[in-house]
């Protein structure tokens, strides 16, 4: 897994003071990712840019793909979510 983190952007106008840095996010997302028995995250990249989130790479299936992106969705500090992540064709 890859990771990949803007953390030298200034803070969205508008945003909450308190928004959790993009390095914990990406944190609890790769951790959560990494440990569920059900998906095989070896394939995914997490780019986290201001708590926008964008998964890529590849996964096994659609189910590993909506999985993928409810585990991350669930982070808090998760802005937005954007999933780019490919199913394999076997």
């Amino acid at each position: 897994m890859t990771r990949k983190t803007e953390t030298q952007r200034e803070p969205r106008a508008g945003g909450p003071a308190d928004q959790r840095p993009d390095e914990a996010i990406w944190e609890d997302i790769h951790e959560h990712l990494t440990t569920n028995p059900d998906l095989d995250a070896t394939e995914i990249e997490i780019l986290v840019e201001e708590g926008d989130v964008t998964l890529t790479g590849r996964v096994d299936t659609r189910e590993s793909k909506w999985l993928a992106e409810e585990i991350a969705r669930a982070v808090p500090g998760v802005i937005e979510m954007h999933n780019r992540l490919k199913v394999a064709r076997i």
